[in-house]
């Protein structure tokens, strides 16, 4: 970027101070800083409080303010108002204005509510087509509002949730934390469980090239829930390990080598227990997929492990060993120049 469209000049923002949360709140509201000077101090000393001068905090955390109806606008006076009491009893029950919106999202509607932990599993963004799969799949078990996808988003974008992207064909969570806060609403010890399932739903659902599209998403979600795998056929695993295999590769060609073996080692613990016997082709693309990125990412722990995994198969031939035994000479030198140089 720097090469082809000049220098980059990076500003880091802090928080805003109390003063200038006052000024914000002023601002929002359209109010006098200096004839509602104490008024204002009053109120922002507690969103300060509570969002510690976060400015996407800051307004979401008073639009949830007048959704509880704490906020409120006085339409005799042409100006907002709101009672010091019911705001300090509100918020004096969580330490952050995420708690708050965890509480936020509780309180609505069991069939919307349920539904969102099933979304952030999509990611920070996600396509309106993913979004559509798991939301058919969860409405047959029984999940989720009985209304289309889109009458959905609508409502938790005008909740502030997420936010539309490219004509309402993509969506994103308008904060880590909101999409945090969403998968609060599972106990913990649910929340691998609904990932993997959410996984599962994706697999089955999606054809072959929307899930080449989406490799990433999908794969990363078995990964966060591989302990899940011994509940999966056979050919299940095998069909998981292709896709951990396709987003290795994926990211190999993106020259992102470390993340590359997260997923290709993932591939590999997706294989079924005789899959040099079932798939022979899928397991030496793992393993020497796996060597080649660790060797490339500059981490040497497990390249003989993947190596050796290849080497020792008796039926492999040397066409299909060559790869394991290119990047196990080079490593092996490479180690023994570092050693002569020390």
């Amino acid at each position: 970027v720097n090469e082809e469209e000049g220098d980059i000049t990076r500003i880091s923002l802090s928080n805003l101070t109390v003063n200038a949360t006052s000024n914000l709140v002023a601002d929002v509201l359209r109010m006098d800083i200096y004839d509602d000077k104490a008024l204002i101090e009053e109120l922002a000393s507690v969103v300060h409080a509570k969002t510690l001068g976060n400015p996407f905090f800051v307004m979401e955390f008073l639009r949830s303010l007048q959704r509880s109806e704490i906020l409120s606008f006085d339409i005799m006076k042409l100006s907002w108002s709101w009672d010091t009491t019911q705001l300090q009893e509100e918020t004096e029950a969580t330490d952050n204005v995420i708690d708050y919106m965890k509480r936020q999202m509780a309180s609505l509607p069991k069939d919307l509510s349920d539904f969102l932990p099933y979304a952030a599993c999509l990611g920070s963004t996600f396509s309106s087509r993913q979004l559509d799969t798991v939301f058919t799949a969860c409405q047959a078990e029984g999940i989720g509002w009985n209304v289309p996808t889109s009458k959905w988003l609508e409502y938790c974008v005008s909740l502030g949730f997420i936010s539309s992207l490219e004509n309402d064909s993509s969506y994103r969570w308008v904060h880590d934390k909101v999409q945090e806060a969403a998968f609060s609403l599972l106990p913990p010890d649910e929340v691998e469980r609904v990932q993997f399932h959410v996984g599962e739903i994706l697999l089955e659902n999606l054809s072959p090239v929307q899930t080449r599209e989406n490799v990433l998403a999908v794969a990363n979600l078995f990964i966060k829930g591989l302990t899940k795998r011994s509940e999966m056929n056979e050919q299940k695993c095998l069909k998981v390990a292709k896709i951990c295999l396709e987003a290795g590769h994926t990211l190999m060609i993106s020259a992102a080598f470390s993340e590359a073996v997260t997923y290709l080692d993932a591939g590999i613990m997706f294989l079924p227990a005789n899959h040099w016997k079932i798939d022979r082709v899928l397991s030496l693309e793992l393993y020497s997929s796996a060597a080649e990125s660790e060797s490339l990412a500059g981490d040497g722990r497990r390249i003989e492990q993947y190596c050796y995994e290849v080497i020792n198969q008796k039926d492999a031939s040397m066409t299909e060993k060559f790869r394991a035994y290119d990047v196990l000479i080079t490593f092996t030198w490479g180690k023994k120049n570092d050693y002569q140089g020390a």
